[in-house]
């Protein structure tokens, strides 16, 4: 199951790492990222939306041409006289949603919620700064995901993940004092906020799944991102070139909608902790394409402050993502 869901999240990592690129793209040519954050969330909402009712049609379907075939079969006169048949009920799939709990409809709601802001601020950075910045500094979620775990959970903090949150920080300082950055403070400053946020939604969406399930989960969040920024983008007009409208739509289809079913399947999967340090890839094939597309050549500065921030959020997640996969091999 675990190597499944280490896949999943591979090739989710790898698609991820264009997003930061082609958002940066659209926002140059002109368009707000207001109106960005909605058109691709609202794209995602009817691409996932679609999918998720459809596969409930199917499994209903499923389970009652089931249905109708065991009732032909004989021996079913238990059935008929009141009894159940335990055996060939549970054959026949769940379509209904279950009502969870007061706190299920939290985690969904937190995860929803955060998934809004973390993509509001993460498209915000990019109109300050540069793909590759940001793409390094919203993996910073490992670290705060510590820190929130310490601050709620009183966890221990061990030597690792101590040597690790200040090789990142360190990392995160060698970044913003790049003598050859773009743009300002800002940028900066709201990418790191991403990754606070982001780790909020790794933690809760992977608990709403739990409840819901992946596609309704993926749906919703999209939905609602969708809802809560219509009214913000409409206060901004809309400007965009074809090549830039072009770009929402790959970001819509793609880095949005597709990507965001591989990846919380890998969460559901492989877990919380192993998805966010399985992320920490993507920043080196976001540079690559960023020299692609924009000819963003990394400084001296960028690349020992990536290597830190990198580093130390792998020796942050070595023990935490070992003991994950451990305990999942013996359940």
């Amino acid at each position: 199951m675990e190597s499944r869901g280490t896949l999943l999240l591979v090739v989710s990592s790898l698609i991820f790492s264009s997003t930061p690129v082609f958002t940066r793209i659209a926002i140059l040519d002109g368009i707000d990222p207001l109106w960005i954050v909605f058109l691709r969330s609202a794209i995602a909402s009817v691409i996932l939306g679609a999918a998720y009712f459809v596969g409930r049609k199917r499994k209903s379907e499923l389970g009652n041409r089931n249905s109708g075939i065991a009732n032909r079969e004989p021996g079913l006169g238990n059935r008929q006289s009141g009894i159940r048949d335990v055996t060939h009920e549970s054959r026949i799939p769940n379509t209904e949603i279950r009502i969870p709990k007061t706190e299920a409809r939290k985690n969904l709601a937190i995860a929803a919620a955060a998934f809004t802001v973390n993509l509001l601020i993460y498209s915000f950075a990019l109109k300050s700064a540069t793909a590759s910045a940001v793409s390094v500094l919203s993996h910073l979620s490992p670290i705060f995901a510590l820190v929130f775990a310490y601050l709620a959970m009183a966890d221990t903090i061990s030597r690792n993940r101590i040597l690790g949150a200040l090789l990142s920080s360190l990392g995160a300082v060698f970044l913003v004092l790049d003598p050859c950055k773009s743009g300002d403070f800002r940028g900066y400053f709201l990418a790191i906020g991403s990754a606070a946020v982001w780790s909020l939604f790794v933690v809760y969406s992977s608990k709403a799944m739990k409840d819901y399930g992946v596609g309704f989960v993926i749906f919703f969040m999209m939905a609602i991102c969708a809802a809560a920024s219509l009214p913000l983008a409409l206060s901004v007009p809309l400007v965009a070139s074809q090549k830039g409208l072009g770009y929402i739509i790959v970001l819509g289809v793609l880095n949005t909608g597709i990507v965001y079913a591989i990846y919380n399947s890998g969460i559901k999967k492989a877990g919380p902790v192993v998805a966010t340090i399985f992320m920490t890839i993507s920043p080196a094939f976001t540079v690559a394409l960023d020299f692609l597309f924009s000819r963003i050549v990394p400084t001296a500065t960028f690349a020992i402050g990536a290597a830190l921030v990198l580093s130390g959020i792998l020796i942050c997640g070595r023990i935490p993502a070992a003991n994950a996969l451990a305990a999942r091999r013996t359940d």
